[in-house]
């Protein structure tokens, strides 16, 4: 039998990995597959142990502000045109 050649087998292991992609987000199959892959870690079961290991992903809060970041008010003086309210269909004048 060839190597690509498994018949039922091979339609067994899609149908498993269909499983985790149902049940893990996709980045995190992503990074699984990526690690597998470097280890020549081949078999179903390798995936689904390092999806196990990995634990659900940490959830980051956004900061509303930061020191090293300024507000928009700040670049209002620095670029006004940008901050202008916008004129519907206003036509661009011509100059002689």
């Amino acid at each position: 039998m060839g190597g690509g050649d498994r018949g039922p087998i091979g339609i067994r292991v899609l149908h498993g990995l269909l499983s985790l992609a149902g049940k893990h987000p996709v980045s995190a199959l992503e990074r699984a597959a990526q690690i597998a892959l470097h280890h020549g870690a081949w078999r179903l079961r390798d995936l689904r142990a390092l999806l196990d290991q990995a634990g659900p992903a940490p959830q980051l809060d956004f900061l509303e502000t930061h020191p090293l970041i300024r507000s928009l008010d700040a670049y209002q003086h620095c670029v006004p045109d940008c901050f202008a309210p916008a004129t519907i269909n206003q036509e661009p004048a011509i100059s002689p």
